[in-house]
């Protein structure tokens, strides 16, 4: 966290790092609906040789970052997902799993989000307004360990 006084103002802002993942302190699991599906292991997609050396990287950091974690040779894994990737339009990779496998599987909590018309009302008045950027969402969201054997992925690199 980064601490900036600013001119004229009596509070500070604060900004999280870049590395800063914003995970959140309490640990979600995922449920499956059946044990019964039959889990599903990808071989990892074949990818462009010109983005073999973007994906590693972005992986690498990831690992760095602790979102993802190497899985040890020799741990059983049941699920194997594919890893996805997409250009952003700052040019480095978005890196996701394909889980449609998976999700099939998944219990759910549903959650109702409020529309505009909902939230507005509720903003007559205020004076101070926050910007949440959501960018890289997922990467808040930590898993038990049982549930993070569930979202295991095949990449080119192991």
């Amino acid at each position: 966290m980064i601490n900036i006084e600013l001119p004229n103002n009596t509070h500070n802002t604060q900004l999280r790092a870049k590395v800063d993942t914003g995970a959140q302190a309490n640990i979600l699991p995922l449920r499956l609906y059946h044990p019964s599906v039959p889990p599903v292991i990808h071989p990892p997609r074949r990818v462009p040789i010109s983005l073999k050396d973007d994906i590693k990287h972005e992986l690498e950091e990831m690992e760095q970052l602790d979102i993802i974690t190497k899985v040890r040779e020799g741990e059983p894994t049941a699920w194997v997902n594919s890893l996805v990737y997409r250009r952003k339009p700052n040019g480095r990779l978005r890196i996701c799993l394909d889980p449609k496998d998976l999700n099939a599987a998944i219990q759910r909590d549903h959650h109702v989000t409020p529309t505009l018309e909902e939230i507005l009302p509720k903003l007559n008045g205020a004076t101070h307004f926050s910007i949440l950027d959501a960018r890289s969402g997922y990467w808040n969201v930590t898993l038990d360990e049982e549930s993070s054997y569930l979202t295991t992925f095949n990449s080119p690199f192991g």
